[in-house]
């Protein structure tokens, strides 16, 4: 099942969202966001090509 990060927009008056249990400020939310788009079809994370 993909992850919610993938489809959510960070609001632009907030601090902090809650997403799946987890609360993320704006930083920590970006940085979650690109990790999720190098998960593989099985739910690992690819290496990271230069």
């Amino acid at each position: 099942m993909p992850s919610r990060l993938l489809f959510i927009e960070f609001p632009k008056n907030a601090q902090s969202i809650c997403v799946n249990g987890k609360q993320y400020n704006r930083t920590e939310f970006e940085k979650a966001k690109k990790l999720e788009l190098r998960r593989g079809k099985k739910g690992r994370f690819l290496k990271h090509k230069n």
